[in-house]
């Protein structure tokens, strides 16, 4: 706006305060505007936040203020190179405009660290105007005519480059005694929302979580830039609601917690010669806090109410925009897929409001003992919808608490793993017990007897056959030691009782009922005599020799 006086309404005069009233709302909506009052009886527009102002009271200020609104509008900045050639960057440039100021002049090029480049554009020159006379009116009403004076040592070439990267820069230019630059920079305004683990959360949040919003000039990995070129930087940002600003003042680093709403982020950045900022739209849903469920109840999926609300949108580059009703009825929600939230099982369910959805989750097979427990975070993936290649959300967290006891947890443990590993235990004790038990060596059923007559004329008695005989019930025993009995003499025989047997190491055996024996005093073992001499722990095996003698006949069975 340049004005060199006042401003009137049907004849009626405007105060600045009626002026800034007006141009108040059209800068809130981010409509930039300059504002310049030439001569004295000019309006003088009160300060106001947003708006560019410059007051000129002569022609010597005017050239140098417009040259300053012409940089705003176009945002450039002006550097004075002297008679230099040579300059740098630390950010790389959208456009570098040279203007060259000499007789003769030229600019034909620059060179880059990316290379040497030419102007976008023939270079132009430029030089003074030979204008016509002027005629006034004096105040004495004569006609007065004035002829322009030009300097005619004005002279000048303009050259405009694009694309000039960071580095040094060396423009070609001869004849010059004083070269302008004005710039343009090549940045990003950008923005990330972080959670409290520091994740990028993009613009869907989480109602009721905290949140840090940092914004700045970045590269395109989201890396923020600082530059004297670009200095002085001032930052804002707000959080509308259907128009109503909800936060402000919101600066880099600021934390920010939203109830369940669609709000829209404003933020803006102005800089040296320009401004930057973006609106960005905040899709925050669900309940406050993590959801929270006991796991005693997952032992199959909740009804939909009881789910996880998850909120569908449709991410579009790094933004997401609400899915639209016809997207929302031609979804499939049992097309989804899960990845993480531990062990458990999941289903997404629909609701009847759009995009409005649930997560169900359930322990593994039903099996409550054998889920995860703890903070848990979940990702929802659906394959592509229509024109959409597909969606896949930001992990959503909810909680599992144990509620389970100890002495539940051991019962389940026992009835469906540690019973069989008590059988287990149990058969290897039996068989090692099989493997380590002590068992008679090999001996027949009925051991053959031979008998010798001690009579003159006995002539020679019949072969009889002995018993031997394993206690039925200990043989089936692990780790017990086998006990029998042995009938060593024919049947018939008087004066012999039994001997009672127990197995040893090594297939041998022992006597148990020494004493008996040793009170007839009439068997031996291999030649050693079974009397009150004997020693109850002597051993003998297969081959062993029983001898036992009656008046008349010796009897011998060999086992």
């Amino acid at each position: 706006i340049l004005t060199d006086g006042e401003f009137k309404i049907e004849d009626e005069f405007v105060p600045p305060e009626k002026v800034v009233e007006y141009l108040s709302p059209l800068i809130s909506q981010g409509v930039r505007v300059a504002f310049m009052s030439i001569g004295a009886l000019a309006v003088e527009i009160p300060a106001l936040s947003g708006l560019e102002y410059e007051r000129v009271d002569d022609a010597r200020q005017l050239l140098p203020a417009m040259t300053g609104f012409a940089n705003t509008i176009f945002e450039r900045t002006y550097v004075d190179l002297g008679t230099n050639s040579a300059w740098a960057t630390d950010i790389p440039l959208s456009e570098v405009v040279v203007f060259a100021q000499g007789a003769g002049v030229t600019v034909s090029g620059a060179q880059t660290s990316g290379g040497a480049i030419d102007p976008a554009a023939p270079p132009v020159s430029v030089g003074w105007t030979a204008n016509g006379p002027v005629v006034v009116t004096s105040p004495d009403g004569r006609d007065v005519r004035i002829d322009p004076v030009p300097d005619e040592s004005l002279e000048g070439t303009l050259a405009d480059f694009t694309g000039v990267p960071v580095g040094d820069v060396s423009f070609d230019i001869a004849n010059a005694s004083q070269t302008d630059l004005f710039y343009k920079p090549d940045v990003t305004f950008g923005y990330t929302i972080v959670d409290a683990q520091g994740i990028d959360v993009g613009n869907v949040l989480r109602a009721d979580q905290p949140y840090t919003l940092n914004y700045s000039f970045m590269t395109p990995d989201c890396v923020p830039v600082t530059s004297p070129l670009l200095e002085p930087v001032n930052y804002s940002a707000q959080i509308l609601r259907e128009d109503q600003v909800v936060q402000e003042g919101l600066l880099p680093g600021s934390p920010i917690q939203l109830p369940s709403a669609d709000y829209t982020l404003v933020v803006q950045a102005s800089y040296n010669g320009g401004t930057s900022g973006a609106q960005i739209p905040l899709l925050v849903s669900g309940p406050g806090g993590l959801q929270t469920y006991p796991v005693s109840a997952l032992t199959s999926f909740p009804a939909l109410a009881e789910g996880i609300p998850f909120k569908i949108n449709v991410r579009e580059g790094k933004l997401s925009r609400p899915i639209t009703p016809a997207e929302w009825q031609a979804l499939d929600a049992t097309s989804a897929s899960f990845s993480g939230g531990g062990n458990l099982e999941y289903q997404l369910a629909k609701s009847e409001e759009v995009g409005q959805a649930f997560i169900l989750a359930r322990a593994p097979d039903g099996d409550i003992f054998a889920a995860d427990t703890g903070d848990l975070a979940v990702t929802v993936s659906i394959p592509p919808l229509g024109d959409i290649d597909g969606l896949t959300s930001d992990p959503v967290p909810f909680t599992v608490v144990d509620d389970l006891t100890a002495l539940e947890r051991f019962l389940h443990w026992f009835w469906t793993v540690g019973i069989w590993i008590l059988v287990a235990l149990i058969l290897l004790i039996l068989v090692l017990g099989y493997i380590f038990k002590r068992r008679f060596p090999k001996i027949g059923r009925q051991p053959e007897i031979m008998s010798r007559t001690r009579m003159v004329g006995g002539g020679t008695p019949p072969k009889a056959r002995g018993k031997f005989r394993v206690n039925g019930i200990r043989r089936w025993l692990p780790f017990v030691a086998d006990k029998g009995t042995l009938v060593y003499v024919p049947p018939g025989s008087l004066g012999f009782i039994p001997m009672k047997l127990k197995a040893g190491s090594g297939r041998t055996m022992r006597l148990l009922n020494a004493n008996a024996l040793a009170k007839r005093n009439n068997v031996q073992i291999n030649g050693t005599p079974v009397d009150e001499h004997f020693n109850s722990n002597f051993q003998f095996g297969r081959g062993s020799t029983i001898s036992a003698r009656s008046q008349e006949t010796t009897f011998e069975t060999t086992l």
